[in-house]
């Protein structure tokens, strides 16, 4: 994922997907909901201009 986000920015293509690496939850925290606010925070960061 990182090599091709590379090779399309150095191209100058548009972004259409977007991914993370990974999310963890500490067990403190589960059932709590962060995990349900980055992938919203993903979200919201697709959309916002200038990204």
């Amino acid at each position: 994922m990182l090599g091709w986000a590379y090779e399309d920015r150095r191209r100058g293509w548009r972004r259409t997907a977007l991914s993370a690496l990974g999310i963890t939850v500490d067990t403190a925290h589960q059932g709590r909901g962060p995990s349900y606010r980055m992938l919203e925070a993903l979200r919201e960061a697709l959309v916002r201009p200038g990204r």
